[in-house]
């Protein structure tokens, strides 16, 4: 709305309106009414020739031009006033109504917060329902208002979480994550943990979780693991991809009903892949077992196949930063096996080592130099001799 309704512009007004002065004066009024200004005071801002200021003066009093003041929007007005017409009118005539920008950013904001307080409203009352807890823990509604997605959760996020855990199966039921976010969303990778909603559903159901156990809510926005992404999917029976989850290992001896013991005992001194499907079932290392080695790069693997083949002892290789098989792995290694991990020492190389030590209790750095940047190729040699038994000792 501009306010010009029914006043109209005289044709001198018209015609004055189009000059090179006026018309920057009503440019910058335009732009200001569209930022909600109502000039009812103030002045113009636009600096004025001498040429320009004689014609905006023709409405203005006769002792302006030569005063060198800015124009004053009171003043503005009155001039144009006492033509005959107003001066939102005459700046609608030359521009067109104007939006009221501000007020239309409070709508936004207005609607926006509306939208947001309905979201959280309803996936806590979805919480409430699939925990059948009478009231929610502090932070809950943070969680979910916020920690989410990272940002603040709105309607339609809500709508599609709702819709994913409407697709969840029943009890006792499994399904792979693509084929339920194919069956969801007609999109196989709708919910992959590369996704805004995969990661947010993750913090939904971990979130279901924590209320149901009477567990501390995390903070808004909390990180989880590839190990909490697939430990929460399968706590609402849906299977992450457990095949192209590969870990390399060389004499590395299992137990249990998972079929990854048969694989590791089907060629000793070969190198060998396991798929965390295959580490389904149960899964250890047994007692006998005192030291496991880890290395980063399949070379290193492939170097200690060639010169000890059976004899080398256990050797797990990460291949680049630890995927969810390869730390499914070490778990089964134990508390009680020390496990020395080694790595290239840049930055990446030190981050997995860093991790996996911090990880697990029983894990130590395996030759690791206090600094500078060696890669495990060149520390080779030295490598294998510790992954022979007949060496005394092992760094």
């Amino acid at each position: 709305m501009s306010g010009s309704e029914e006043v109209t512009v005289p044709d001198h007004i018209v015609e004055w309106s189009g000059e090179a002065g006026p018309r920057r004066v009503l440019t910058e009024a335009f732009a200001r009414f569209e930022r909600g200004q109502a000039l009812a005071g103030g002045s113009c801002r636009v600096e004025l020739s001498e040429a320009e200021r004689r014609q905006v003066g023709r409405i203005l009093t006769a002792t302006w031009v030569a005063s060198g003041h800015a124009v004053r929007w009171r003043d503005l007005r009155a001039g144009l006033e006492a033509n005959g017409t107003t001066l939102e009118a005459v700046v609608e005539h030359r521009h067109g109504p104007w939006r009221q920008v501000l007020q239309d950013r409070r709508d936004l904001r207005e609607e926006g917060m509306r939208d947001h307080e309905q979201a959280v409203d309803r996936l806590l009352a979805v919480l409430r329902a699939r925990t059948g807890a009478l009231s929610l823990p502090e932070g809950t509604a943070e969680a979910v208002g916020r920690g989410l997605f990272g940002r603040r959760t709105t309607a339609a996020d809500a709508e599609r979480i709702v819709r994913t855990l409407d697709g969840l199966p029943g009890p006792g039921e499994r399904v792979g994550l693509a084929v339920l976010a194919a069956r969801v969303f007609g999109d196989a990778h709708a919910l992959d943990r590369s996704t805004a909603l995969g990661r947010a559903v993750v913090r939904f159901v971990r979130l279901e979780a924590l209320v149901r156990s009477g567990e501390r809510v995390p903070e808004a926005g909390a990180s989880f693991s590839v190990q909490d992404w697939r430990a929460a999917w399968a706590g609402v029976g849906v299977l992450c991809d457990q095949v192209s989850s590969q870990v390399l290992l060389l004499n590395l001896p299992l137990e249990g009903e998972a079929p990854a013991v048969a694989i590791a005992g089907a060629a000793a001194g070969e190198p060998l892949w396991l798929t965390l499907r295959a580490m389904a079932g149960g899964l250890s290392v047994p007692n006998s077992v005192s030291t496991v080695f880890v290395c980063e790069n399949p070379s290193i693997v492939e170097a200690a196949a060639d010169a000890l083949g059976s004899a080398s002892h256990p050797l797990i290789c990460t291949f680049g930063r630890p995927s969810a098989a390869a730390l499914h792995l070490l778990s089964a290694v134990g508390a009680s096996t020390v496990i020395k991990v080694q790595a290239d020492s840049d930055a990446t190389g030190r981050a997995i080592v860093e991790a996996i030590v911090a990880q697990y209790p029983s894990a130590v750095p395996w030759r690791m130099p206090g600094s500078g940047t060696v890669y495990e190729e060149e520390l080779v040699n030295d490598l294998v001799r510790d992954l022979d038994p007949a060496t005394k000792s092992s760094p």
